[in-house]
């Protein structure tokens, strides 16, 4: 997300406030069980709980007897993440990148692109998308999803 400042908000943080909004989206409710986000992240209880206090500290959650809570900064930090990862990992699908790949990669550049190079990719993703039938567009298309030996993921060298 790249929003360095000297409330310094790490990749981490920023996967638990994503984390934490799609969960609240999820359930019943707007409160997260401790439980509910740590297996969800794959981490220990302990651990969560430590990131939560961190995040409470920066006033993003409120947490009570095993339940979490997103401020509205917290949720509106949690939501341009995860806007970030949806359209980034869409984008990356619609270039011919395995599904997988998208959403590991994704998750990788949601943190560290800087929000104009985010626009102008978007923007970039929007008129491909729109302009698919044009023989221009569909032949450079075809090119870039038909790259050779890219079919493991991994780009082949000669």
């Amino acid at each position: 997300m790249v929003r360095r400042t000297s409330e310094e908000i790490s990749e981490r943080m920023e996967d638990y406030l994503e984390a934490l909004y799609l969960l609240s989206r999820r359930g019943s409710g707007r409160h997260v069980r401790i439980s509910e986000l740590s297996e969800y992240l794959e981490v220990s209880k302990p651990t969560a709980l430590e990131m939560i206090r961190k995040l409470a500290d920066r006033g993003l959650v409120e947490y009570e007897r095993g339940l979490v809570k997103l401020t509205e900064k917290g949720r509106e930090i949690g939501k341009e993440v995860w806007d970030r990862h949806r359209e980034i990992a869409s984008f990356l699908r619609f270039l011919g990148v395995d599904p997988k790949i998208a959403e590991r990669d994704a998750c990788a550049i949601e943190h560290s692109l800087h929000p104009q190079s985010f626009r102008r990719l978007r923007k970039l993703f929007h008129l491909l998308k729109e302009a698919t039938g044009e023989p221009t567009v569909r032949e450079i298309l075809d090119k870039v999803r038909g790259e050779e030996g890219d079919s493991d993921g991994v780009r082949h060298r000669s």
